[in-house]
Order: structure tokens, then sequence, then C-alpha cells
């Protein structure tokens, strides 16, 4: 989708990944250009204890960490729902800690790429 011209847009080519404790959505952003890429699910999505929930997010990780390396990104924007961000930043690598720009603690996997854009611009 094209982002409108209300917003600044993405200056640095950004990866974007909205996700909750079983599934993730990749965007990739530059200019205003947000265009889903991916979408990661957990294998045990109906479990919701802590190590299927670190084995998920190890799995979302492993795909930054990819992004970074073989597909040009600059920047991370991460929104993860607030009961999950320790657990999510806990088990982050430092390097990819360095390159996220952003983390918002919020669940917005459900939501269209619309309101996703709106509330990461506006907040």
């Amino acid at each position: 989708m094209q982002i409108s011209g209300h917003y600044a847009g993405f200056p640095e080519k950004t990866l974007v990944v909205i996700m909750n404790h079983e599934r993730a959505r990749i965007f990739s952003a530059q200019g205003h250009d947000f265009t889903e890429q991916d979408l990661l699910t957990s294998s045990a999505a109906d479990a919701q204890d802590e190590e299927t929930i670190k084995l998920f997010f190890s799995l979302v990780h492993k795909r930054m960490e990819k992004a970074l390396e073989k597909e040009g990104f600059a920047e991370l924007l991460v929104c993860v729902p607030e009961i999950h961000r320790p657990l999510f930043q806990q088990h982050t690598p430092a390097a990819l800690t360095k390159r996220i720009k952003r983390l918002v603690p919020k669940n917005l996997s459900a939501m269209e790429e619309g309101p996703i854009v709106r509330i990461l611009f506006e907040g």
C-alpha cells in the first residue's frame, strides 16, 4: 500500500514487525511504500507457556537478522503487546536491539495496513 502524503514516510528501508505471541506480520517500508512481505506463525499457536513464546520470538529474531544481513534493511520497527514486551526484549540479541529504531507496545497484529500505519505515525 502507499502511505498517505500526510505522513512523513520511512526515510530508510525499514523492516516493520507487527506481532503478538503467535504470529508476526513482516512489512517492508521505505518512503511511502508499505508492503507486507511475510507471515510467521507459532507452531503451537494455542500454547501460551513462556517456553513456546520464547521459541516463537527466536524465530522472529532470526527473520529480523536475515532482513538486516541479506535484504538491505537499515532499521527495525517492532510492535509487540505490552504483556510480551519484557520477554521479547529480554531475548533479543544485542545486535538486533541496537537496530530497533522504535518498539511500540501494542498488539496490532489483527489490524489492516491502513490503521497500522496511522497508529505508527500518530501514536
